[in-house]
């Protein structure tokens, strides 16, 4: 089973992959650790393609991040629509909490203090640059879960679970 859990930053999809991977016994990934190198460096866009390309080619996973080569991929798509406020008080909680530390799902040496100010970018146009799409895109797939947090994603994924399992 793949699943791709996808969303704004702040909408909790680090701690629903690893919930899920716990429940599933399936490996969870986080997209951070491919997006970033350390130091919040980007890598460059092939050597990124190569290792989601890897991470994807497996017949079994989670994958956390934004990545439409992922979602094409996978067998369900959670899209968490977190509203934007939790999203940006979220992150800027987690900013203070991780303060110069990085957290365990990301490169070494990079301390969330430093992307405090992109985070907040990269939330406010979410919803404008992909979150609308994605909503889009849950209309027209019965592969898609679009709801707003972790516990109603579980419900969700768990009863297209026991469904396909007793062929009702």
């Amino acid at each position: 089973m793949r699943i791709h859990i996808t969303g704004n930053a702040g909408a909790g999809k680090t701690t629903l992959a690893k919930l899920l991977g716990e429940q599933l016994d399936l490996p969870a990934h986080h997209l951070d650790t491919v997006v970033w190198g350390p130091g919040w460096t980007k890598p460059s866009s092939d050597l990124k393609l190569q290792a989601i390309s890897k991470l994807a080619a497996n017949d079994s996973w989670i994958i956390e991040g934004v990545s439409e080569q992922v979602r094409k991929r996978a067998d369900f798509v959670i899209v968490l629509a977190t509203p934007t406020y939790k999203c940006l008080y979220r992150c800027v909680k987690r900013c203070f909490q991780v303060g110069f530390r990085s957290r365990p799902e990301l490169p070494p040496n990079c301390p969330e203090i430093a992307i405090l100010f992109r985070a907040i970018k990269i939330v406010l146009r979410f919803q404008r640059s992909i979150g609308h799409q994605l909503q889009t895109d849950a209309i027209h797939n019965d592969n898609y879960i679009h709801c707003e947090d972790p516990v109603s994603a579980v419900e969700q994924l768990q009863c297209i679970l026991r469904t396909a399992n007793t062929g009702r």
